[in-house]
């Protein structure tokens, strides 16, 4: 069923409610109904827009549509075919009506800015900035459910329709008693092809949240100042190393990546690999600085290929992989490129793993792979289909790819559990996804491998060297 906006007795901060809801947030006034999947027809031109959906109708006819770009592509041609939506489920500590009021305080505050992700609409491969108001874009996207829904929304597939590039789905887990607050879930299901997982997690995820302090501010912050307050002469070191290290490393750098290029372990029968694993932020940390493994991107990669290797006697070489995020603000489009390097079994511990990571020598790689991956994501690299093809074969054969994303110091409510859910129905790369948030790492592996890959090796592995908390390979409910 279709969420209403809350009734203003919700509270004064609120805005008043318009007059076609029907007083209830537990039981709203519009029927939700599982919608019949259907697969695109290539061959059947997009249908022009119903007229009881004409709010979701770019600003000015159709001059605000764009077209998917760049990587969205490679998404796009698989929707309602090899892949379904991309999913984020948050577990709050609060019941669903305090939820449902929260997100609607929020879409209300996020709706004037005429460019918000929130307004993005997509049919086919293209997507525009929705003009409608606050409340046609809250009950166009919030819906409430049982823990069913989820799954029944992420698989509904409706390419040559307007559809708003996501919809959240609120589900009561525990209802409030007393001095219990309750429990509920919110999951956002959203178009990968026009927003990637940061835009979710900045724009979207965002809105379910009463308060939230982005980490990247504070990261971003304490960069600016350490720059600001360097001396003349460290500033003037830094930018005669960033132009004689290119020059010194390139045969080092070139080297490493021919490595990369040279081993590919997705050869041969593969088979799915998922778990779920909470750990506190904290203990990761403290683990790095005492086994001396660097930032939390190098600790998480060097404890992770320390567990692989474990898991999987058979592999000799590791392609490991993250994610470099290059634009933070856009509110569309995917902007993430790769640094991979080639890992050898032989004389392996976390430790080497993390200083090769770290080293001068895979930075200069990593620049150098990060200025082809980023236009490759783009979509500004030539149309030469060999090379786009190349491209696709070497991302894909990434033994695992660690897609750490800081997302949030402090929040409200608390965020008890999050859990991605993935889309494409062959997971190529293998993902780690890690978002943080305030005291807790979460963490969801997306796997293909070997099938003399262990599974019990591997998570015991990871739960002793994390310590985690929680680990279970229970696929999320919405999946």
């Amino acid at each position: 069923m279709c969420a209403q906006p809350p009734p203003g007795e919700f509270g004064e901060e609120a805005a008043e409610s318009p007059a076609t809801t029907n007083g209830s947030t537990a039981t709203p006034s519009k029927r939700w109904r599982s919608r019949t999947y259907r697969k695109a027809d290539d061959a059947t031109p997009l249908k022009p827009v119903p007229p009881s959906t004409g709010t979701r109708t770019a600003p000015n006819g159709a001059d605000g549509k764009m077209a998917i770009y760049g990587i969205g592509r490679n998404y796009n041609r698989e929707l309602g075919r090899g892949a379904y939506r991309t999913g984020a489920a948050i577990r709050l500590s609060t019941n669903a009506a305090q939820t449902i009021k929260t997100i609607w305080h929020n879409f209300q505050e996020a709706a004037q800015d005429p460019r918000a992700t929130l307004r993005l609409m997509v049919q086919g491969d293209q997507f525009w900035f929705s003009d409608a108001s606050a409340v046609e874009l809250f009950e166009l996207m919030v819906v409430t459910g049982d823990s069913t829904t989820p799954r029944n929304e992420r698989l509904t597939a409706r390419y040559d329709e307007v559809e708003p590039v996501g919809v959240c789905v609120v589900e009561e887990v525990r209802p409030a008693s007393g001095e219990d607050p309750g429990e509920s879930m919110a999951t956002w299901v959203f178009r990968h092809d026009v927003i990637d997982g940061w835009r979710c997690l900045r724009y979207l995820c965002r809105l379910v949240l009463g308060t939230s302090d982005l980490t990247l501010d504070r990261l971003q912050k304490r960069h600016t100042d350490s720059v600001s307050t360097a001396s003349r002469y460290a500033k003037m070191c830094q930018l005669a190393m960033s132009i004689a290290a290119p020059i010194a490393y390139a045969p080092a750098a070139l080297y490493r990546i021919s490595r990369v290029l040279r081993y590919n372990n997705k050869e041969g029968v593969r088979r799915k690999f998922y778990a779920h694993v909470v750990c506190n932020l904290k203990t990761i940390k403290e683990i790095g600085v005492r086994r001396e493994l660097g930032g939390m991107t190098s600790t998480l990669s060097a404890i992770i290929l320390e567990a692989y290797w474990a898991a999987d006697p058979n592999v000799k070489h590791c392609n490991v992989s993250s994610n470099v995020l290059f634009d933070a603000t856009r509110p569309h489009g995917n902007h993430m490129c790769l640094r991979i390097s080639c890992m050898s079994r032989k004389g392996s511990t976390p430790q080497k793993t993390a200083k090769s990571l770290n080293c001068s020598c895979q930075k200069v790689a990593d620049t150098l792979m990060n200025a082809i991956t980023r236009r490759y994501t783009l979509g500004t690299l030539p149309e030469w289909k060999p090379m786009h093809s190349h491209i696709e074969k070497q991302q894909k054969g990434i033994d695992f790819l660690v897609s750490s994303l800081p997302a949030f110091d402090r929040c409200t409510p608390t965020v008890l559990d999050l859990t991605v859910v993935r889309e494409f129905t062959d997971w190529n790369p293998s993902i780690v996804y890690a978002l943080g948030i305030g005291d807790r790492l979460f963490l969801d592996f997306y796997w293909e491998v070997h099938t003399s890959f262990s599974d019990g090796v591997f998570l015991k592995h990871i739960e002793e060297s994390m310590q985690a908390l929680n680990c279970s390979t229970e696929m999320p409910p919405s999946y």
